[in-house]
């Protein structure tokens, strides 16, 4: 463990940012130079049904990619160690979009042009962007995903958006007439506005993803069954 890289968040449970050295070694057995590799430590928290969720959303884009669509989605792994304590991985140059729109005027494109001044780049980061919000939003809706707000909604400077915290499943929300989705209008202004290239592309992407993992719904039913 790298101590002076581990620190304590501010929440409920004061979950742990520990940070490991990790060496891997190749068929020779010769090891490389070491990595850090950041997880959060959780106790109070019962992380099996975040970790079943993660496990869909892999096999989820493993199915996806076969067909050749990439919706960048980010299956971070989560190890639950116990009913109350576990593991989940640390997805580093990521930021809450509460965090974000409070540092950036409201506006998540400028938080992604502060990272990405390259023109060229930038478009590719818009098109993760883009890609990614129609990935969760089809996911988050399959599953019934509840309790969504803009806290346990995370993007990385690449535009990798992505869901956490999956407490609510199933259609189960401590929100009274919670939408279906978590779709904000921030979100629609960063793909250029609802008239835009990038909003036609986000929903065409949701609508090829759906009826593509909707040819695998008993699957996912059976497994869940389980």
């Amino acid at each position: 463990i790298v101590g002076s890289e581990c620190s304590m968040f501010k929440s409920a449970l004061s979950p742990l940012l520990l940070c490991f050295n990790t060496v891997q070694q190749d068929a020779n057995n010769q090891s490389s130079s070491p990595n850090h590799y950041r997880v959060i430590f959780k106790n109070g928290d019962d992380l099996r049904q975040d970790q079943l969720v993660i496990q869909m959303i892999a096999l989820m884009d493993t199915l996806l990619k076969k067909v050749k669509l990439d919706l960048q989605l980010t299956p971070y792994r989560v190890l639950a160690t116990s009913p109350t304590s576990g593991f989940v991985e640390f997805v580093s140059g990521s930021y809450t979009l509460t965090s974000i729109l409070e540092s950036y005027d409201r506006n998540i494109r400028k938080f992604l042009e502060f990272h990405n001044k390259n023109t060229h780049v930038l478009a590719n980061v818009l098109d993760t962007f883009i890609r990614s919000c129609a990935g969760y939003c089809v996911i988050s809706y399959i599953f019934g995903v509840g309790d969504r707000h803009l806290e346990n909604i995370l993007m990385t400077t690449s535009g990798h958006l992505f869901h956490i915290d999956f407490s609510f499943l199933f259609g189960r929300d401590p929100k009274i007439m919670a939408p279906p989705m978590k779709f904000s209008a921030e979100m629609v202004e960063c793909m250029g506005g609802s008239q835009s290239d990038g909003y036609l592309k986000f929903r065409k992407y949701c609508q090829l993803a759906y009826n593509l993992l909707r040819q695998h719904a008993n699957l996912f039913i059976n497994l869940l069954t389980l």
